[in-house]
């Protein structure tokens, strides 16, 4: 059980940073780059610290693993967007970039979640 509700978490993970690092791109207008707005980075940081702090109130175990699965997902959405996007960029120094943008709000949010869970303290929206 507790090897499924581990393996959940990191799928959940997963597919929530590959869902936040996908809107902006997926919203982009073929002439402007995401990458460009302030709004792209804006939802990155916000869907990153929200993803990781649900999934560390769920489980606050070792919470760190839940920050690393969100930045994943997240960086293989950029990197479907490099593959098959009309976004052209020096492929690894946007990986690097966006691990930069992508790990302060997700470890942030996945410590908070841990924060929360141990006091008892709930936000209103769960």
């Amino acid at each position: 059980m507790r090897l499924e509700k581990g393996l959940l978490s990191w799928v959940l993970g997963l597919a929530l940073g590959i869902f936040v690092g996908g809107i902006p791109l997926i919203r982009a207008d073929i002439v402007t780059d995401p990458f460009d707005k302030v709004s792209s980075y804006l939802v990155w940081w916000t869907g990153l610290f929200l993803s990781s702090m649900v999934i560390s109130i769920a489980q606050p175990e070792r919470v760190w693993r839940w920050a690393i699965a969100v930045i994943l997902g997240f960086l293989v959405a950029v990197i479907l967007d490099i593959i098959i996007g009309s976004h052209f960029f020096l492929f690894p120094f946007s990986l690097i970039l966006h691990a930069g943008v992508g790990t302060p709000p997700a470890f942030a949010g996945a410590y908070l979640g841990k924060l929360v869970k141990g006091t008892g303290v709930r936000p209103s929206f769960l």
